[in-house]
């Protein structure tokens, strides 16, 4: 019985899986052709400045997330207090990654030729600390086998980040 459950679990966490890697893989070249026709020149090479600069958001997990999957942790409270770690560091470590962007916003659009962009630089790398409140929770997610929820959670993402 136990066995047929992790099966189901096993199958269906395979299945959402792929489907949300297949269909996020896929939103951001389709959202960039359209707007490499859409856009000028001048004003798509903002655009990929700002995604380059929201690239950053990497960083900021630090392992965090592998750490609350695949780590056996003695029981709840210690995955519990394991989480609440992971939470505050990462969201730390986010906010230094925007004040470094903010603080160097001005050189940061110059090196990509995009000067005169320097707010919307600023503007993009706030999405790093906003994005840093659902990373821990993701691992949480993915550590209970739930990527459905997962599934919804980055469509909606990945179509936001598009426009």
């Amino acid at each position: 019985m136990k066995q047929n459950n992790l099966n189901k679990k096993i199958s269906s966490s395979t299945k959402w899986s792929s489907i949300t890697e297949i269909v996020s893989k896929l939103i951001s070249p389709i959202t960039n052709m359209i707007l490499a026709r859409v856009l000028a020149p001048e004003v798509f090479g903002a655009v990929a400045t700002i995604t380059m600069v929201s690239f950053s958001d990497m960083f900021t997990d630090a392992g965090f997330q592998k750490y609350i999957v695949q780590h056996e942790f003695k029981d709840k409270k210690d995955l519990a207090d394991s989480t609440n770690v992971a939470f505050w560091t990462n969201f730390i470590f986010s906010l230094i990654i925007w004040f470094t962007i903010f603080v160097f916003a001005d050189p940061i659009a110059k090196l990509v030729g995009n000067e005169g962009k320097e707010k919307a630089i600023v503007v993009a790398g706030f999405a790093i600390p906003i994005l840093s409140f659902s990373s821990i929770q993701t691992a949480l997610y993915r550590r209970n086998f739930d990527f459905k929820t997962l599934f919804k959670a980055r469509l909606g993402m990945s179509l936001i980040k598009s426009f």
